[in-house]
């Protein structure tokens, strides 16, 4: 086999086959299947690079789905006792079986539908900014054309009505804070997270060349994005695909809204109500993304909020099942991860904050077809939900 997968190679040879990966993965545990664990697709994998060309394994259809059943959610690398980089190799060996000829019909779909239509919804792309038509802000972001801001929306809150309500909930914060931010609207592109998670790399690159020299041509010093998948890919992924150092600092939402109330630009008054709540640690935030103080610190600044910590949370949290295009490939299994997720997080709170827009999804459908008692709630909602309202707004209310 030619010398392709670079990074595959060099880390799979530091598998001592201990079996650490398979204790805690959503996916292994969830089928009991040997051959669905960490261990095993790796042990398949160096056969099939390094053996023999008379001995070598062939790429079997069986042997992908295996691949593809896998959230990313990069548990097994926390309990890697080599340190070996997933879920980085778990993208390079689905690289290596589209490279095969492997066909799934829903991840061809997929990929037609983003690289025709640049977004993961395949709607048209200048139908992005839809969700500011109730967002009631003074200015349109859109036609700004510098900002030492940008909003990267991502294709969740661009088109989907659950998600939509997280991007109004930033703008609102930001106008708080009085800070003026641009979008790019039909000009940004699908991240290319959801391409290189299966494996099409070449699609990804484009995307993110075009995304990038339209960040530059706003001047943008920072750029925030609400999806972690979205905020992972470029702050990590955008370098190590296109080799260029990114102009503008990249930032998480709940990193960039914390640092806004803590040096006092945004005031917050207690809710109507008292909350009790835990937090879930997205997979692309969290143990992908290492973003686990942001979230947590603004919780606690917000008045009327109590705060308890599931006891699998931070570098153990469990996956909600939405992640790796798991919702694409095996509905099924997704679907009983995140009902498991969602009762335990029932267990230690009535109410789960996430800051990622497929886990808010995810969590609260699982959580009703599991007849769960559990509300969802996504941070930046909560946030806006406390800011200082307008004197007109509060006439309003009163009057109501």
């Amino acid at each position: 086999m030619a010398k392709k997968y670079p990074l595959l190679r060099e880390q799979i040879r530091k598998c001592i086959q201990c079996g650490s990966c398979r204790v805690n993965c959503p996916t292994g545990n969830e089928v009991g299947w040997l051959s669905c664990t960490p261990r095993a697709k790796v042990l398949h994998a160096r056969d099939i690079i390094y053996s023999r060309p008379w001995s070598r394994p062939k790429i079997t259809e069986e042997f992908a789905q295996r691949v593809f059943e896998c959230t990313l959610c990069g548990r097994c690398g926390e309990e890697c006792i080599t340190d070996i980089k997933f879920p980085d190799v778990w993208i390079e060996l689905r690289e290596m079986m589209m490279d095969a000829g492997i066909k799934f019909d829903t991840i061809d779909l997929v990929t037609k539908t983003i690289v025709e239509k640049k977004n993961v919804a395949d709607q048209p792309n200048e139908e992005r900014t839809v969700w500011l038509k109730r967002a009631k802000m003074d200015y349109n972001p859109e036609e700004l054309e510098k900002a030492d801001v940008v909003y990267y929306v991502g294709c969740m809150s661009s088109y989907y009505p659950q998600s939509q309500s997280m991007a109004r909930a930033l703008a609102a914060i930001l106008e708080s804070a009085g800070i003026k931010f641009a979008i790019m609207g039909g000009d940004e592109y699908c991240c290319g997270f959801p391409l290189l998670s299966v494996g099409k790399i070449k699609e990804a690159k484009e995307l993110m060349m075009h995304n990038i020299e339209r960040v530059k041509s706003i001047g943008a010093k920072v750029m925030v994005a609400t999806c972690p998948g979205c905020m992972r890919t470029w702050r990590d992924e955008y370098k190590h695909y296109t080799h260029q150092e990114l102009p503008f600092k990249v930032l998480h939402a709940t990193e960039f809204v914390r640092d806004l109330v803590r040096d006092g630009k945004i005031k917050l008054d207690p809710p109507k109500e008292e909350m009790t709540v835990t937090y879930h640690d997205g997979c692309d935030l969290g143990r992908n993304a290492k973003v686990y103080d942001a979230p947590r610190e603004l919780l606690k600044m917000m008045p009327g909020i109590t705060f308890i910590e599931h006891p699998e949370s931070a570098e153990t949290a469990v996956c909600c099942g939405a992640g790796g295009d798991m919702l694409m490939t095996n509905p099924e299994m997704a679907e009983s991860i995140g009902q498991k997720r969602a009762a335990s997080l029932a267990q230690v709170a009535p109410v789960a904050v996430t800051s990622c827009p497929s886990c808010k999804k995810q969590l609260k459908d699982t959580a009703k077809h599991a007849g769960v008692d559990l509300k969802t709630e996504d941070l930046l909602e909560l946030v806006q939900k406390q800011l200082p309202k307008p004197p007109k707004a509060e006439k309003e209310e009163k009057a109501e």
